[in-house]
């Protein structure tokens, strides 16, 4: 467990110092899955604010030719499951996560460029948002129902899509999934489950994540089993949007 604390304080203290002579401008965000052997590495002039993340094995932190302190050798270092680490995490230029053990490790990363202070003027904010916070632009209130009527519950249920407009971020902070026998229960009153947009589960301690323009689905699985009759079910998916101008 020591060894994972120092791991932390290590990649915060090289991204502290990084800040100290440049602004951290935002550039993107990233969503995307890495199997099982595979690495992913915060490419040059960048730096990855990891949001939340769920690995199915468990991930490697490496880091090399850091110009302070020591290296992250992973071949030295013990390997977590992702949700053990503490949310967010800011990773420097050159740090590799390497999933071992599993089949899936699912990221939602928010990627900075590193802008030296002297090119970036006096706002920190050349090209994009800074680092210091988005515009909020909003609140997402969004619902969900789909009706049930093969009279078995259980697996994943596409629910539909949402659509992250052009010029927006959102960012996912709270979900419900409800399933009743009665079209007229109020959710929480039936039984519950999780829900997911693509392949992120956004219910549970792995959510916020962060979701760029474009269209994603929404799908939800039911926590009961059993058959016989129609089911109702309904999502709701809250969260903040923002402007990324």
């Amino acid at each position: 467990m020591m060894k994972k604390f120092i791991t932390l304080a290590l990649i915060i203290g090289t991204t502290t110092f990084i800040q100290a002579q440049s602004n951290l401008v935002f550039n993107q965000v990233l969503n995307f899955n890495i199997g099982n052997r595979e690495s992913v590495t915060v490419p040059e002039g960048k730096v990855w604010k990891l949001e939340s993340g769920i690995s199915q094995g468990d991930v490697l932190i490496s880091s090399i030719n850091q110009e302070y302190g020591n290296n992250l050798d992973s071949s030295n270092m013990d390997a977590y499951a992702l949700q053990t680490y503490n949310m967010p995490m800011w990773l420097g230029q050159g740090t590799t996560l390497t999933l071992i053990n599993g089949s899936d490790n699912f990221l939602s990363i928010l990627e900075f460029n590193v802008v030296p202070i002297s090119s970036s003027g006096s706002g920190g904010s050349v090209g994009g948002v800074s680092a210091d916070g988005f515009i909020v632009n909003g609140l997402i209130d969004l619902d969900f129902s789909y009706v049930n009527n093969n009279g078995t519950i259980g697996g994943s249920v596409d629910m539909g899509s949402l659509i992250v407009p052009e010029g927006k971020i959102w960012k996912i902070v709270n979900s419900n999934f409800n399933g009743s026998t009665n079209s007229g229960d109020i959710p929480g009153s039936g039984f519950g489950g999780n829900v997911y947009v693509n392949n992120y589960l956004v219910t549970g301690e792995e959510k916020p994540i962060y979701l760029a323009a474009g269209t994603y689905q929404v799908f939800g699985v039911p926590a009961a089993s059993g058959g016989g009759g129609t089911y109702y079910y309904t999502v709701k998916v809250g969260g903040i949007e923002y402007n990324t101008n």
